[in-house]
């Protein structure tokens, strides 16, 4: 889930433990057929990739300063697809 509000998308991921499909080539996003590559748009780029990398995500870039306030952050998922995470950093302002 890209959130913990009702409405927030969800992406269903699905393994089949009798059926191990075989490992691909994802050094790159052209290496292979098949997704190996998705692009999310979120709402706080600080707290998604917090959660991607509690989920066992790596970090493969930084987050990269788009255009004033909208970044964009690459993990690799355990299975080692590329994903993209695009969106503003929320600012915690401290009292």
């Amino acid at each position: 889930m890209l959130g913990d509000e009702p409405a927030a998308t969800k992406i269903k991921l699905m393994e089949f433990a009798d059926a191990p499909g075989k490992k691909v080539d994802n050094q790159f996003i052209n290496s292979s057929y098949g997704f190996s590559y998705l692009t999310i748009w979120v709402s706080d780029t600080t707290a998604s990739v917090e959660r991607a990398w509690k989920a066992g995500a790596v970090l493969v870039k930084e987050p990269y300063d788009l255009d004033g306030n909208n970044y964009l952050t690459l993990v690799k998922d355990p299975d080692g697809n590329i994903i993209e995470l695009v969106g503003p950093k929320k600012l915690v302002i401290s009292d």
